[in-house]
């Protein structure tokens, strides 16, 4: 594939756009995006368009060429061109064929029919991930699609598993699978999703994808290595989100959802679907978060996991939150508080281990904080970080979250002190999601730009991440 023509009058565009900051400093590529998806929600009743500094990327190093209309016109918009072509965007016979091609992606969205349709397209994901992750990685996150997809769960049916391959399938197998999830996810939680996922990508095309189309299994042997590969899917899936790849990263948690439906793993399921929840809002969509936790909420009560019942009460607190909705939200947080009194770690599952008390009261500090009251979020957050080391990326979430809180409480100097503190430990991690949680520290301190502590935390979060912004 030859190498694409860098899209020069956008990129001299962006440049060109005065910040209204430190003199001589120009508008970064996540903030052009930021205001690209403004720009939509306004325009187009408050629509919410998922787009990254990765995206504004491509588009200036000419990847795409022709970006969807809603895009052209915020660009336009911005930047006050008339034409597409003043920003260098034209169609060609390249540009359409790649745009069939990302029809193709979406098609991937469909929830698997049965069994067997859920190994071919969750084998053939696998495979198109290694082999065109240029294409992949710009899949389109598909909006609307959670209400279907959670009453697809809570309606599902039994299936009978029995495959007769060349290739009989046991403990080992699966006990194997398990093992490498949990040494992912270790490395996921310590280094984030962009340094592991191509090397677990491997594993799953070359070990995971035969036993699969080949093996030969039935009954609990079924159950067992498909809701091991729920697991591993639903990993690979996180790691893509954590990536903010995530129309990639939400059709890995549908495939990872069949599987566990496949399985009858009512549990899991429920974590994939608070997942999902998580997701959602993430990108701005808290209705559709709140589906997805009680849909959640009824799996955990099913498989009576206290700990999971705690985490989807808290994520539906925190899409009230985001929707300014204050005595839906407590009533959430009441509930949450009492589910996770219930549980008891030792009798739960490994992969819900993480949701402890630490990780509830950050989540609870993001409600406060989201519903504007930054000074009873402080105490949370500052609970949040009596966490286990292991989790370094969760911790630093947490004190960016703590960071944030600080400035919005008008404490500018621990603001910024933990900020940069914050910034040092992401400087050792490859997840994406770290810059959406230091633009939310700047934005606390927006009001006190002028100050000189604020302008050199600034200063050090943009060489931090000028990499990649």
């Amino acid at each position: 594939m030859p190498t694409p023509k860098p899209n020069d009058l956008l990129r001299r565009a962006r440049l060109r756009l005065d910040s209204t900051r430190s003199p001589g400093e120009k508008i970064s590529r996540q903030e052009l995006a930021d205001l690209v998806a403004l720009w939509i929600f306004q325009e187009k009743g408050g629509r919410v368009t998922p787009i990254d500094d990765h995206y504004i990327g491509k588009l200036e190093r000419g990847v795409v060429r022709w970006p969807q209309e809603d895009y052209r016109s915020a660009l336009r918009a911005i930047f006050g061109a008339r034409t597409d072509s003043e920003l260098g965007f034209y169609r060609s016979r390249q540009t359409d064929s790649t745009q069939s091609a990302s029809l193709i992606e979406h098609e991937e969205l469909e929830f698997p029919t049965s069994w067997q349709n859920g190994i071919e397209s969750t084998t053939q994901l696998w495979r198109q991930d290694m082999e065109r992750r240029h294409l992949l990685a710009g899949a389109v996150f598909g909006i609307g699609s959670h209400s279907s997809l959670a009453l697809r769960w809570l309606t599902k049916r039994t299936e009978v598993i029995s495959a007769q391959g060349s290739r009989q399938v046991g403990t080992w197998e699966i006990d194997t699978i398990r093992e490498m999830t949990t040494a992912f996810r270790r490395f996921d939680n310590r280094f984030g999703g962009g340094r592991g996922r191509s090397t677990l990508l491997c594993f799953l095309n070359d070990e995971v994808a035969p036993l699969l189309r080949d093996g030969k299994y039935s009954g609990n042997v079924a159950k067992d290595l498909f809701s091991a590969v729920a697991e591993i899917t639903h990993l690979a899936g996180w790691m893509a989100y954590d990536e903010e790849r995530h129309g990639l990263a939400q059709r890995y948690l549908f495939q990872a959802l069949h599987f566990a439906s496949s399985s009858d793993d009512e549990g899991f399921g429920g974590e994939i679907l608070a997942g999902m929840g998580h997701q959602a809002l993430y990108l701005g969509r808290p209705m559709d978060a709140i589906d997805l936790a009680l849909a959640a909420q009824q799996s955990a009560k099913r498989s009576k996991i206290f700990s999971l019942l705690a985490e989807s009460y808290t994520l539906e607190a925190h899409s009230h939150a985001v929707r300014g909705d204050r005595r839906a939200c407590f009533s959430a947080m009441a509930l949450a508080e009492q589910a996770f009194d219930r549980a008891n770690p030792e009798n739960e599952p490994e992969w819900i281990r993480y949701f402890d008390s630490a990780y509830m009261s950050a989540k609870f500090a993001h409600c406060l904080r989201d519903l504007g009251a930054a000074k009873e979020a402080e105490p949370y957050a500052l609970r949040s970080l009596d966490m286990k080391q292991n989790y370094v990326r969760g911790r630093s979430f947490n004190m960016a979250l703590l960071a944030s809180i600080y400035g919005s409480c008008g404490e500018v100097d621990q603001a910024c002190a933990m900020g940069t503190e914050t910034i040092q430990i992401m400087q050792t991690l490859n997840s994406r999601r770290c810059h959406h949680y230091i633009r939310d520290v700047r934005r606390s301190l927006s009001q006190y730009r002028s100050m000189p502590v604020v302008r050199e935390f600034e200063q050090a979060s943009t060489q931090a991440f000028s990499a990649v912004s």
